[in-house]
């Protein structure tokens, strides 16, 4: 059974953002994805989606076909692409700064009720902090985490050093 469709082509304004809406749980909305980075008109999609589809369905040729219509204004996407580009984002909302800050405190109090204590000592929180700080720590175990599911089975085409350069990249430091 095919969990997810082919392709998809967003016919949206700024569709290659949809990184930012992927849920990493759940398996890849489709293999590959055409959308673009910026504002396309409606003309352009009207006359140029349809023209491709027109030479995809004649040529039965993908590529040429995308060349020649939505690839002036839109990108392709594929999962894998796809994966990565969520996972920074991930990183970024969810591994650094506050958001991270606030999950630790979510986790040290759940591990704290898990180890049954009601007043923990002081060097019981710095053991539970010194664990989750140590289980909070993306790398290569949150590909690890995520890739089966989110790419139904296959394995990742990246390793967690590229995802830290496009954080750096995507979201520098001010």
């Amino acid at each position: 059974m095919l969990i997810a469709e082919l392709g998809r082509v967003f016919a949206l304004c700024f569709g290659l953002h949809l990184f930012k809406l992927v849920d990493l749980s759940e398996p890849a909305p489709a293999f590959l994805f055409i959308a673009s980075e910026e504002e396309v008109s409606e003309g352009f999609l009207l006359d140029e989606a349809a023209a491709f589809y027109r030479r995809l369905h004649e040529t039965g040729a993908f590529y040429p076909a995308l060349e020649t219509t939505l690839a002036k204004r839109m990108t392709v996407m594929n999962c894998q692409k796809l994966f990565l580009e969520a996972l920074a984002h991930y990183v970024r909302t969810q591994c650094q700064g506050e958001a991270r800050r606030a999950r630790l405190e979510r986790m040290v109090t759940r591990l704290i009720a898990e180890w049954g204590f009601e007043n923990p000592a002081a060097h019981d929180l710095g053991r539970a902090r010194r664990q989750v700080r140590v289980a909070l720590e993306p790398g290569d175990k949150l590909i690890a985490h995520f890739a089966p599911r989110f790419l139904v089975g296959r394995p990742a085409s990246f390793s967690y050093r590229e995802v830290q350069l496009l954080v750096r990249e995507r979201y520098p430091r001010r």
